[in-house]
């Protein structure tokens, strides 16, 4: 493959309270097993939100929970389980 080659575009945009647009476009040229599933794009939008200025402490509480796992706190607590 060509490393030149495009095999993937990703757009996030966020528009504020004032109308204010903040846009973010990327193009991936590489490998396609690389990018396109599911943890890729929750990282990709994580780094789109620290890049407006959230924290990372915030954007890392964004996980992704296949259909049985559960998420448990810090304090062991149980805090949600995905159902089918």
């Amino acid at each position: 493959m060509n490393d030149k080659e495009i095999v993937g575009k990703i757009s996030f945009s966020f528009t504020d309270e004032n109308g204010e647009t903040v846009s973010l476009k990327k193009t991936f040229t590489g490998e396609k097993e690389e990018i396109g599933n599911i943890n890729w794009l929750l990282d990709e939008f994580k780094y789109f939100l620290q890049a407006m200025s959230f924290s990372e402490s915030m954007t890392n509480r964004i996980v992704y929970l296949e259909s049985g796992e559960k998420l448990i706190g810090e304090d062991e607590d149980f805090l949600i389980e995905v159902m089918r």
